[in-house]
């Protein structure tokens, strides 16, 4: 994680997305690939207790994520349209719409199913 939000370019938006109007960032794209990487892992878990731990670290991972946002946003809030602000907002953006997206998966479904049911 701190690799992500430390990158040279962790800001910059990436050339290569066909979402323009979502203007993906670096720092956006390479932690949805590392909650996306620890889905793959673990979705095939005969037991769902155990994938249910491995959601609830994707969840703290999300969180700490946040937070870290937020000290940034602080930290650089002299004057919004020249700060990080623009591009953090962004990032928040695209994160929420594409984790809204994977709320419908049959993975996540059966998730929220097998923790309602304890």
């Amino acid at each position: 994680m701190d690799a992500i939000l430390s990158s040279n370019t962790a800001w910059e938006k990436l050339s290569t997305t066909d979402i323009d109007d979502m203007k993906v960032t670096e720092c956006a794209d390479a932690f949805l690939t590392f909650l996306s990487t620890i889905s793959d892992r673990y979705k095939h878990l005969p037991q769902p207790g155990h994938r249910l731990q491995f959601l609830e670290l994707q969840l703290e991972l999300i969180d700490d994520w946040r937070v870290r946002l937020l000290q940034l946003l602080h930290e650089n809030y002299e004057d919004p349209l020249t700060s990080l602000m623009p591009c953090i907002l962004n990032t928040l953006y695209y994160v929420a719409t594409v984790l809204e997206e994977w709320g419908v998966t049959v993975h996540f479904l059966q998730l929220y199913f097998f923790k309602k049911t304890i």
